[in-house]
C-alpha cells in the first residue's frame, strides 16, 4: 500500500503551500484519477509520490517503508511515471527509449539480459510500436512519443504507475 501522510509542499520558502496537510492511501492495483484545473498541484503531487520532489513535511511510504530512504534505483522498481510532456532525448530509437525503462534491472555495465529484451519486445507489440522500433524519437509525433514513454514505464512492471496526462497528445484510437 502506498500511503501519503500529512504532506505539505511549496516551491519556495516564502510562497504559500500548494499542498497542505494532504493524506491518503492507494492500494496496489487501485485506479485513481486526479481532476483539477491547471496549476492546482496534480503534477506536483505525482512528483512527490515518485520522489522527484521532496515535501516540506510529511512522508510517503510503500508497504511501511519510507520512499525517501530508498535509493533511486530501488524506487524506480516500485513506481514508474509518465510525465505530461514527453522527454526529448536526441539520438535514441524507440526501442532504445523503451529499454531505458528497464534501467533499474540492468547489470552494472548496463547490458540488457534476454529477459529485458523480451520485455521490451512484448511491450512494443502491446502498444503497437513494433513498426516504429528503429525510428529516431525526434521523428515521432507527440502522440507517438507519449506512447513510447508509456511503454518505457510499463516495461518496468512496477506495482505503481503514475500517469500525468498520458493521453493529451494521443489520437482517439490510442487513448487509455
Amino acid at each position: 500500500m502506498l500511503e501519503v501522510h500529512d504532506h505539505f509542499f511549496r516551491y519556495q520558502k516564502k510562497s504559500p503551500f500548494l499542498l497542505s496537510g494532504l493524506s491518503f492511501e492507494l492500494k496496489e492495483g487501485e485506479q485513481v484519477m486526479l481532476l483539477g484545473a491547471n496549476g492546482t498541484g496534480k503534477s506536483t503531487l505525482l512528483g512527490l509520490l515518485n520522489g522527484r520532489l521532496q515535501p516540506d513535511s510529511g512522508t510517503v511510504t510503500l508497504n511501511g517503508t519510507d520512499l525517501s530512504s530508498l535509493p533511486a534505483r530501488d524506487r524506480a522498481k516500485l513506481i514508474a511515471t509518465v510525465h505530461q510532456l514527453p522527454e526529448e532525448l536526441p539520438g535514441f530509437t524507440v526501442a532504445e527509449m523503451v529499454m531505458l525503462g528497464r534501467t533499474p534491472y540492468l547489470s552494472r555495465l548496463g547490458n540488457p539480459s534476454d529477459t529485458d529484451s523480451e520485455a521490451v519486445r512484448e511491450i512494443l507489440d502491446l502498444l503497437e510500436l513494433t513498426t516504429l522500433s528503429a525510428r529516431d524519437m525526434r521523428q515521432l509525433s507527440g502522440g507517438e512519443r507519449q506512447r513510447v514513454m508509456l511503454a518505457a514505464a510499463l516495461v518496468r512492471k512496477t506495482p505503481y504507475l503514475l500517469l500525468d496526462g498520458p493521453t493529451a497528445a494521443a489520437d482517439p484510437a490510442h487513448r487509455i
